[in-house]
This record gives C-alpha cells, sequence and structure tokens, in this order.
C-alpha cells in the first residue's frame, strides 16, 4: 500500500506491477503484463480448468488518484477501530487484494480443481478513464461468460450492477491578446467568453434525471497586464443511459459555438468516456443470486444497487457480458485524505466471492 501509484507515476506504477504479478504467480497463474500504446503496464494473469467453461474474466485496478508524496505523507495503517487506512487503501489497492484472498480460498476449497477459467487484468490508467487500457479489456471481455469488477463496495456493503457513463470534455476558448494598459479594447478576451459559457453548463444538470454536468477545471492568461487569448474548461459529465448522453452531447456542442464575445472562438474536445453500465443480459439476475447465496450461507446479507460512479465494467457489460462490479472491501471517504476500509469486510468479502466461485460450474 505505501507504494504512490497515479497514472502519471510510471516508476511507481511499474512497482506495483511487481508486487502483484508475484501474487498471482504464488497462486500458479501464468502471468505476462501487457502494456498500452504509450507503455503503461498491466498484469495479466490466467489459469485454465479442465473444463471449456466459465470463462471468468476479473478486472481490478492498481493505480489510484493521490500524487507521489502521499504514501510517505500518510502510510498505509491500522486503526484501533477495525480500519484500515492511507492512499487507495480501498479505490482499489484494497479491492485488487480482496480478489487474490478470493481466488486464493476458492482455489483451496476446491483443492485446486476449481471449474473456472480464469484471467485476471489488473489495469493501471482507471483513474484517467481507462482510455490506454479499454481496447485490451473490451479484446479479453468478448471470450468471456462473466466480468467480476473489484471496485469497493458501497457504503452499506452493496455490490453495484449499475453505473452512470462518464464523458470528459475540454472546451477550448481563442481570443486575441493585448497590452491591457495601452490597447485593452483591441484584444478579445478569452475568460470573459467562457463566463459566459459556464452557466449555460452547469444549467443542464438535472437531479430527477440522474443528469449531472460539472464544470470542474479552468485554466486561462498569460499575465495580468496581457487581455488572454486563451482559456479553457473541463466538463465532466454523467448520464442514465445514452439517450441521455446524445442529449447532453448536442447541449454542450450549441453552448460551445454560440459565442459572446467579438474576435472569440471555440472548440470541444471529447477527453475520454465510459458507456452506462446497463445490464445487457438476463443472466445477471441469476448470477447476483448466486453470490448473494453464498453471502447468506456465510452469515450476512448482500444487496445489489446503482451508483453514479464509473468503472471498466461499463465496458465489459456494453458487450453483452453478465458484469457484477464493487466486489471489493467496503471503506468510505475515497479519492480523499479520509479514504479507509473496514478490515472485517475484506474478509467477508473475500470469503463470499471466494464460495461463489467455488460453485461455478458445478452441477
Amino acid at each position: 500500500m505505501n507504494i504512490d501509484s497515479s497514472p502519471e507515476d510510471h516508476d511507481g506504477l511499474e512497482r506495483v506491477i511487481e508486487i502483484m504479478e508475484a501474487s498471482w504467480l504464488d497462486l500458479g497463474f501464468e502471468v505476462s503484463t501487457l502494456r498500452t500504446r504509450d507503455g503503461l503496464p498491466i498484469v495479466d494473469a490466467r489459469r485454465a480448468a479442465q473444463s471449456a467453461d466459465p470463462n471468468v474474466l476479473v478486472l481490478a485496478h492498481l493505480d489510484t488518484v493521490f500524487p507521489r508524496g502521499t504514501a510517505n505523507e500518510r502510510p498505509f495503517r491500522l486503526t484501533a477501530d477495525g480500519k484500515a487506512t492511507g492512499p487507495g487503501v480501498a479505490d482499489a489497492k484494497g479491492a485488487a487484494v480482496t480478489a487474490w484472498l478470493g481466488i486464493s480460498a476458492a482455489i483451496a476449497a476446491t483443492e485446486g480443481q476449481l471449474e473456472a477459467n480464469l484471467r485476471v487484468l489488473a489495469n493501471t490508467d482507471e483513474e484517467a478513464g481507462s482510455v490506454q487500457s479499454r481496447p485490451l479489456i473490451e479484446q479479453a471481455a468478448r471470450g468471456a461468460d462473466l466480468a467480476l469488477v473489484f471496485e469497493p463496495g458501497r457504503p452499506d456493503g452493496s455490490i453495484v450492477t449499475r453505473r452512470r457513463g462518464a464523458r470528459r470534455y475540454r472546451v477550448e476558448v481563442e481570443g486575441r491578446a493585448a497590452h491591457t494598459g495601452v490597447a485593452p479594447w483591441a484584444g478579445a478576451n478569452a475568460i470573459e467568453e467562457l463566463a459566459y459559457k459556464i452557466p449555460v453548463l452547469q444549467a443542464l444538470n438535472d437531479r430527477e434525471r440522474s443528469i449531472s454536468v460539472t464544470v470542474a477545471l479552468i485554466r486561462g492568461g498569460m499575465r495580468i497586464n496581457t487581455v488572454p487569448a486563451h482559456a479553457e474548461i473541463d466538463v465532466d459529465v454523467r448520464i442514465p443511459d445514452a439517450s441521455a448522453g446524445e442529449e447532453i452531447h448536442a447541449a454542450i456542442e450549441a453552448a460551445v459555438v454560440n459565442n459572446h464575445v467579438d474576435g472569440c472562438s471555440a472548440r470541444w474536445i471529447l477527453l475520454n468516456e465510459r458507456p452506462p453500465m446497463v445490464p445487457q443480459s438476463p443472466d445477471v439476475d441469476s448470477v447476483v443470486a448466486q453470490l448473494q447465496e453464498a453471502a447468506r450461507q456465510l452469515g450476512y446479507h448482500l444487496e445489489a444497487t446503482a451508483t453514479g460512479g464509473g468503472s471498466d465494467g461499463a465496458f465489459t457489460s456494453a458487450l453483452g457480458v453478465p458484469t457484477l462490479d464493487a466486489l471489493g472491501a467496503v471503506g468510505g471517504g475515497y479519492h480523499t485524505s479520509e479514504e479507509f476500509v473496514t478490515q472485517s469486510s475484506l474478509v467477508e468479502r473475500a470469503a463470499a466471492f471466494g464460495a461463489f466461485l467455488a460453485g461455478l460450474g458445478q452441477s
């Protein structure tokens, strides 16, 4: 846990990958390292069963949102109230550990005769939208009968079968520079133009329809004595379904081309996107029921729910693969300095997942 591994920290990612690869080798998996087009590492661990099916794809991610130096400032620790804290302890390093423990338990419970072909992919750019790893995930999903995604469980312990889709846009405005003292009226203020556009974009929020549009980052200007010739914003969009996504996309396009400041022009760029995670297969309910029964046998109740955050499960679900998400240990404070995971939930979730996995393919 005490290794920083943001998507930009390539040294940290390589160290984390080495540890994860060794752990899967210890379970008897065949392990290799895939590389994205820019060289980001992805753990690819495989274990074949005697039977031809089911083929189970397990997804996890090893990157966190925290920059280099965070692990040194607040390292992993266990607390007196049964929690573990540290950067990425829940999202998603703790979830990746849950997957390993559960699979280890399933192998032990079946005395090494697990009736499921397993492929584990652990990528390192999920927090950046999985832009580079997405093609590799989709390629693996096309041969899968089931996808199991290890994001942290919801605060109430629920797993996830639905997620909102996500699109991230950049809106760039080009104006005209000028000296603010000598010839201010010769300029075209790009920041001023953005000031018109931002309220229009924020007005696209629709809580009742579960549509959110958030202007999250803003950059612009060069010096205080220069009319800004360039300014830009990054916009986070979350949508419940594809039709809502197209509606919001059209509204963003309209806001971008409608300029107010003479001499300014604007354009939009789609930075990345994840489709909504909407069950495409009737088998999802059956698989949820099997996992719930495994949990019940161990003495606790497990619910399935929907959530707003994105994950790589959206890619597998969109291809029609039955997908269960948020199978990791339960915590809270994700993406903040208060992030934690409850130690007991890690044990419970791994045990339930292991029992569920051990039962797959059994007649």
